[in-house]
């Protein structure tokens, strides 16, 4: 079974770390992207947030997970 994969590429584009990117990659999201994101600095900031603010930490998840 294959996994759908969507290429494209934006015509503005969007600026990430300092470069201009156009080009893209849409595939369905994986368990590893959830685990590399817990593991990440921006997961670890995350997580600290829950502990005060956990529906403000749900939405950030998310929004982490999709970038």
């Amino acid at each position: 079974m294959s996994v759908p994969i969507e290429f494209g590429t934006l015509p503005l584009g969007v600026e990430h770390n300092g470069q201009l990117c156009r080009e893209f990659t849409l595939r369905p999201l994986q368990a590893k992207d959830l685990i590399d994101i817990r593991h990440s600095d921006d997961g670890k900031h995350i997580l600290a947030i829950d502990v005060t603010n956990p529906e403000l930490a749900n939405e950030l998840m998310g929004l982490a997970l999709l970038a």
